[in-house]
């Protein structure tokens, strides 16, 4: 169970603890066993939020750690988590404020895109960019 994640969002809801657990989870994720560990499933709900940050600091912690996830977890993780992600991931991480969040997205948009085809990312790509 994600207990030290759920402390520090739950019941902390602030920014600075927020990024803290984000930092904590990112060695967590980095150190697990296997790429099949049982802490890639007991996350994935809780990552699919991790896009959606508000605050601009802790949101290229969360991103960070998001990469971390995704570089740690086995491809099939990372498929299933994909289609959940990749907009929102377009959507803020394009958008943020800090030059470090916006490198990172594309950090995350070519591990996502690395997992087999580009076809998905690259539909979210052309949606955004059509919009704005």
């Amino acid at each position: 169970m994600p207990h030290v994640f759920l402390y520090f969002y739950a019941f902390l809801k602030s920014w600075k603890a927020r990024q803290q657990a984000y930092e904590e989870l990112s060695r967590k994720f980095r150190i697990a066993d296997s790429p099949k560990d049982n802490i890639f499933w007991d996350y994935f709900e809780t990552v699919k939020n991790f896009p959606l940050e508000a605050n601009a600091v802790a949101q290229e912690a969360a991103i960070s750690c998001l990469i971390a996830y995704l570089e740690c977890c086995d491809a099939s993780i990372g498929k299933k988590l994909r289609p959940e992600i990749t907009t929102y991931v377009i959507e803020k991480g394009l958008s943020a404020i800090k030059a470090g969040t916006r490198t990172k997205t594309f950090e995350v948009l070519m591990i996502l895109i690395e997992l087999d085809v580009a076809e998905p990312v690259v539909t979210e790509l052309t949606a955004f960019f059509t919009h704005k």
